[in-house]
């Protein structure tokens, strides 16, 4: 067999070429080479800087803990210190001493003594780490008693006194400690519906909304809407309270408001102990006197005061005619529920009006008709008024033409 033989090439008359040996292409590799390098710089990710100063740590205006009653809550505390630890990029070790170094008065004394008993247990060359600090922590200044007691504070919670955006704030507050009972959005919307207020509830219900979210906006609405509904009330109360007692014209006598702003109830005289009746003033039953002149010795069908136009025994005699007026104290007028008061303008002035609706006549006192542009005339015949004491007043004249204004 014929040894092979290897074919090398010749430098003269050579058809071949090495790339290798092209400047341009070396340059062209290069190039691509340096970019390559560059855009993958550019490109590949930061590693995060380990830890921070406490120069660092204390602008982010961490919050300080003094283990009093109605200093912040430990767990809120230890969320606003994590939250700064995670942006810092703290180390373990940072995280324990920059969080020890925010604690003050009690909590601080806790702390220097607590210490020195972990760091016993661990040994002097183990750290204490941010989770075994966490933990010793909450269990001193946020224990389970009290976990629960939040808890009982967030099934009981309703909205009561407080706004709907108080409420919510309330509602999330607490909602952590008691997490079991909202697992998800549409139990959250449940528990928050039910402690609304009723009349913020009610008009909330029937857009069966699930998203805790949107269930807050709508509720808010609902307080706005129930706010200007109790502001127009009270002022359409205030401006009826302001104008002039309501007056009915509906029969012939007048009815207006009393002094408590209600209508007369419409009961009678209250009965009276002696005869069984509804009257006023004093019973005259049993004591043998004329019920229409009050006079003994004689009934009323054989009253010689006689009716007007009627002439008496004695031809010539002056007769009087009866009529009923009920002298009431301003006390007695309250009491009575057919008694009505008002004021109304007589003689181009206010008067205060009594309406009996058992007095045959209207009368005014001889002081007020003194107020009338008027010259008063003779009653004929005169009038007998008989009054609650049992006398009689006799009232020989009359002020004709005098409007009431209603």
């Amino acid at each position: 067999m014929a040894p092979g033989t290897r074919n090398h090439p010749t430098r003269e008359g050579s058809s071949g070429s090495n790339q290798n040996d092209n400047p341009d292409h070396l340059v062209a590799a290069a190039t691509q080479f340096f970019q390559s390098m560059v855009s993958g710089q550019l490109m590949a990710p930061r590693a995060p800087q380990a830890g921070c100063t406490l120069e660092q740590f204390s602008r982010q205006h961490p919050p300080t803990f003094d283990g009093r009653l109605n200093s912040m809550d430990a767990e809120s505390w230890i969320d606003r210190m994590e939250q700064i630890f995670e942006v810092l990029y703290c180390t373990d070790d940072q995280k324990v001493k920059y969080a020890a170094y925010h604690l003050t008065d009690m909590a601080n004394k806790w702390w220097k003594s607590t210490r020195a008993l972990v760091q016993l247990e661990l040994g002097e060359a183990v750290p204490i780490t941010w989770e075994h600090f966490k933990k010793i922590f909450l269990d001193h200044f946020f224990p389970q008693t009290l976990q629960e007691s939040r808890a009982r504070q967030f099934m009981d919670l309703t909205q009561g006194s407080m706004t709907v955006a108080q409420y919510a704030t309330t509602f999330m507050e607490l909602s952590r400690f008691a997490i079991y009972l909202i697992p998800d959005e549409e139990k959250k919307a449940e528990k928050f519906e039910r402690g609304l207020d009723r009349r913020i509830r009610e008009p909330v219900r029937t857009l069966s909304i699930r998203s805790f979210t949107e269930l807050v906006t709508r509720a808010t609405i609902a307080e706005e809407d129930l706010q200007e509904n109790i502001e127009y009330n009270n002022q359409r109360k205030r401006q009826q309270q302001q104008q002039p007692q309501a007056v009915s014209h509906k029969d012939k006598r007048p009815h207006i408001m009393n002094h408590q702003g209600q209508p007369p109830a419409g009961q009678t005289y209250p009965t009276c102990a002696t005869c069984g009746k509804r009257h006023l003033g004093r019973c005259m039953f049993g004591q043998n006197v004329c019920f229409k002149c009050g006079k003994p010795n004689h009934l009323a069908r054989d009253c010689p005061v006689k009716k007007p136009g009627e002439s008496g025994r004695n031809g010539g005699q002056k007769t009087h005619a009866t009529a009923r007026v009920y002298a009431l104290t301003p006390i007695d007028a309250e009491a009575s529920n057919d008694v009505v008061t008002g004021t109304l303008s007589l003689f181009s002035r206010h008067a205060s009006i009594l309406f009996d609706s058992g007095a045959t006549h209207s009368f005014i006192s001889n002081h007020y008709a003194r107020l009338a542009e008027k010259i008063p005339e003779p009653l004929e015949p005169s009038m007998s008024v008989a009054t609650p004491s049992g006398d009689h007043i006799i009232c020989d004249s009359v002020l004709i033409g005098c409007p009431i204004e209603i």
